[in-house]
């Protein structure tokens, strides 16, 4: 069952996961973005550890796709809990 057939099939009030994409380059965030939404996944992209640390959430399922090696960053940012 692909992402789309899933969708449908949960109904109209399905919560739609979000997949947040952590990296400081922007062609990266907009390449993965568009990858995401061309199979009917929402992405929420952030240029920095920081940037997706203060955003507000949603309580809805996802995930995070992150470059771990991003510029300027600490390394312990990724024990933060949400």
């Amino acid at each position: 069952m692909n992402v789309m057939t899933s969708k449908l099939s949960r109904g109209c009030n399905a919560v739609e996961p979000v997949v947040c994409i952590v990296d400081d380059d922007l062609s990266m965030n907009d390449a993965l973005a568009d990858l995401l939404r061309s199979v009917g996944i929402r992405p929420r992209a952030f240029l920095s550890a920081d940037a997706f640390l203060a955003a507000p959430m949603e309580p809805v399922p996802g995930c995070v796709v992150m470059n771990v090696g991003l510029r300027g960053e600490t390394t312990d940012w990724t024990c933060s809990v949400r």
